[in-house]
C-alpha cells in the first residue's frame, strides 16, 4: 500500500468513525457541560470520559500526579510511536448560563472556555485514531491525558513535574474557537501564585492606630504591580484578585490574600 493511499485510508476510517459516533460524542460533551465542575473537582466529568475509554479497551490510570481527577487512557497496537492528545474538562465559577438564544446567567459554575467540547473532542480524536490504527494494523499507540484544573489551577504543571508526559512521540491538542485553523505557534505559560499578608486586628472606629492592616499591604502590593505593567513586554498578562480581605469594614483585618495569574512567553 502506497503512503498516499495509506493516508487516504486513515482519513476515511477516521471520518467514518466520527460520522457513526457523532451523537455519542455530543452526549459526553453535554454531560460535562451540565456538570460544570470547577478545577480539581471534576469527578463526574473525568469519569464520563473514562467510561468511554474503558468501553474501547483503553488502559486507564486514575489519580495521576496525586490529583484525583487526573487520568491517562492508553491503547497500544505493538511497538511504535505514541500519539498523545490532551483533554480538559473543568468549568469556571459564576459563568453558568441557561441554554437560550439570549444571555441568561445562572450565577453557578459554567464552561466559559468550552472545555466540555475540548475534553469530548479530544476523546473522539483518540478513539478515531485507535480505530484507524486497529483496522490498518498500524503499529504504535494513542494516549489521552485527562488534565484537570486548566483554568488557573495548573494541573499540567504537576503532571510535568511527575513525568506523566514522558515517553510520547507527538502531542496534539485543540481548543474551541469561533474559527477553525491550525497553529504551531507557542502559547503563553502561566504562573499562579498567592501572597498572604498578616497584620493585627483593632476596632477601626475606636482605636485603628493599634491595628496593622493586612489588607493595606495587599493593596499596596497590587498598586506596585500595576506600575510594573509599563515595564513588561506587550505579551505579558498579569491578573489578580483579592481572595481574603477581612470580614467587616469596622475591623482592621489581620489577614489578607491576593492571587496572581501571570502569563508570559
Amino acid at each position: 500500500m502506497s503512503e498516499e493511499l495509506n493516508v487516504k485510508s486513515i482519513e476515511d476510517i477516521v471520518k467514518q468513525w466520527l460520522a457513526d459516533n457523532e451523537q455519542r460524542v455530543i452526549d459526553v460533551s453535554d454531560k460535562i457541560w451540565e456538570l460544570a465542575e470547577i478545577g480539581f473537582e471534576e469527578f463526574g466529568s473525568s469519569q464520563a470520559l473514562i467510561d468511554e475509554f474503558e468501553k474501547e479497551g483503553f488502559d486507564i490510570e486514575k489519580g495521576v500526579a496525586n490529583m484525583e481527577t487526573a487520568f491517562t487512557a492508553e491503547w497500544s497496537n505493538g511497538e511504535g510511536p505514541i500519539i498523545a492528545l490532551v483533554g480538559e474538562y473543568d468549568a469556571l465559577p459564576q459563568l453558568g448560563h441557561e441554554i437560550a438564544p439570549t444571555k441568561k446567567p445562572t450565577g453557578k459554575p459554567g464552561h466559559g472556555c468550552g472545555h466540555n467540547l475540548l475534553g469530548a473532542g479530544s476523546m473522539a480524536a483518540a478513539l478515531a485514531i485507535k480505530k484507524a490504527m486497529s483496522n490498518l494494523d498500524i503499529k504504535g499507540g494513542v494516549k489521552y491525558f485527562g488534565c484537570p484544573a486548566e483554568e488557573g489551577g495548573a494541573g499540567k504543571v504537576y503532571m510535568v513535574r511527575d513525568g506523566v508526559f514522558d515517553g510520547i512521540d507527538a502531542f496534539v491538542r485543540w481548543h474551541p474557537m469561533d474559527v477553525s485553523y491550525v497553529s504551531v505557534s507557542p502559547s503563553l505559560s502561566l504562573y499562579s501564585v498567592k501572597y498572604e499578608f498578616h497584620g493585627k486586628t483593632a476596632h477601626a472606629g475606636i482605636n485603628p492606630h493599634l491595628g496593622r492592616s493586612a489588607l493595606d499591604a495587599a493593596i499596596l502590593m497590587d498598586i506596585g504591580v500595576n506600575y510594573l505593567r509599563e515595564h513588561t513586554t506587550p505579551d505579558v498578562r498579569i491578573h489578580s484578585v483579592i481572595t481574603k480581605g477581612g470580614d467587616a469594614p469596622n475591623i482592621v483585618p489581620d489577614l489578607a490574600e491576593i492571587w496572581y495569574n501571570i502569563r508570559a512567553p
